[in-house]
């Protein structure tokens, strides 16, 4: 049992190991979690994109235009940028396959290099076990609520 922030530390640091099925054969992919360096970036590629402002129902109130196609088409290619740089960044197998640097700026030729492989449903899959919180919410909550967890 880790009891130094260290230890924590190297135990959020171990990967994980994604199990799914293909074609009924069993598949073990190496992974990782988002740093929060790294997910604080990947949340601004999708908070950067802005829908415009229109008049709203009250004297100078303005409204996002949600249900513009440019914004929701630009939301839909900031959230694909967003999920290809996690598989970049948590699945080394695409690194690896890969014979030369990518620049970690480039979004639309990593977006491109990881959407070209594998299926969608299999990249969705591989993308939300790398954000599956480390400690699961029943714990989390349990943390705040159960006797004697309070600092006195």
């Amino acid at each position: 049992m880790p009891t130094s922030l260290s230890e924590l530390e190297a135990l959020c640091r171990e990967p994980l190991l994604c199990k799914f099925n293909v074609n009924g054969k069993p598949v073990e992919i190496e992974a990782r979690r988002l740093t929060p360096a790294e997910d604080a970036r990947i949340n601004l590629i999708v908070q950067k994109v802005q829908p415009k402002l229109i008049p709203g129902e009250r004297p100078g109130e303005f409204i996002g235009d949600v249900s513009d196609p440019h914004y929701r088409e630009e939301i839909a290619k900031a959230q694909q940028q967003a999920r290809a740089l996690t598989l970049w960044l948590c699945v080394p197998g695409f690194q690896t396959a890969v014979n030369a640097p990518v620049d970690l700026l480039d979004l639309p030729k990593i977006t491109e290099y990881v959407q070209a492989w594998l299926t969608e449903d299999i990249l969705a899959l591989l993308y939300e076990r790398c954000m599956v919180p480390a400690v699961p919410m029943e714990e989390r909550v349990a943390f705040f609520t159960t006797a004697g967890s309070r600092p006195s």
